[in-house]
């Protein structure tokens, strides 16, 4: 039962997170607009860019984000104990993925797709 509890108010917190931090993040952070086009539909050319359905997208981004929890969440549940690997997962993927997911995709459509190591360049 207490794991059942755990789980729900875990993903409870997500659902708040993606309503109010999310939002927030968005709006006043990266300044987001639903107006904007993507490089993949602004540069189409049916060969290096070409427009994602939303499902494939996501996926990508869960794979790699949800890889770091499954990682890290048990070597820290080994040395220091389940609570602070439980934190480390809820926590972090309501804090700092977002934050790092949002800064990638934002910063690659305002440069036109332009590779993350040529941004330093850019700005």
């Amino acid at each position: 039962m207490e794991t059942l509890l755990i789980a729900l108010l875990a993903g409870l917190g997500f659902i708040v997170a993606y309503h109010t931090y999310g939002r927030w993040l968005g709006k006043k952070i990266f300044r987001l607009s639903a107006s904007a086009v993507c490089p993949s539909e602004k540069l189409e050319d049916g060969v290096d860019y070409v427009p994602t359905k939303k499902s494939i997208v996501f996926g990508h981004h869960f794979t790699s984000i949800a890889g770091t929890g499954p990682i890290v969440g048990p070597a820290i549940a080994i040395m220091w104990g389940w609570l602070p690997a439980l934190l480390w997962v809820v926590l972090g993927s309501i804090s700092l993925v977002p934050r790092t997911t949002l800064a990638h995709l934002s910063s690659a459509s305002a440069t036109t797709a332009k590779p993350l190591a040529k941004l330093p360049v850019v700005f």
